[in-house]
């Protein structure tokens, strides 16, 4: 086995905690480097859901095709707009009266196992 460290500080992260894939690198230096008794930091994280009402959102991405514009309704292609919008990941900060109840976590990664 290579020589040992008793500590790896990582920042890996990406949105939705694991999308960018960066883990498996961090995961690869724990097995091989990090000594049994050692600490990872951070040890263990989580995704929270939470349903949530924000309604400047919806309206920054439909206001246009529900404005008429040049006096012509393009107001079919505001759901067409949203959804494409929906389907992508949105990094936003929501205002706290927005979110409409207590989060949950729906996954938990232990980075030290």
């Amino acid at each position: 086995r290579p020589a040992t460290v008793d500590v790896i500080v990582s920042e890996w992260m990406g949105f939705m905690l694991v999308v960018e894939s960066m883990f498996p690198s961090v995961a690869y230096a724990r097995d091989r480097w990090l000594c049994d008794d050692g600490i990872m930091i951070p040890d263990k994280c989580s995704v929270m859901l939470a349903p949530f009402n924000f309604p400047e959102l919806v309206d920054g991405v439909t206001g246009f095709w529900n404005s008429k514009p040049y006096g012509v309704s393009f107001s079919n292609l505001s759901k067409v707009a949203l959804e494409q919008f929906l389907d992508q990941a949105i990094i936003k900060v929501l205002p706290k009266d927005g979110i409409l109840a207590e989060p949950v976590a729906v996954w938990d990664l232990d980075c030290a196992t």
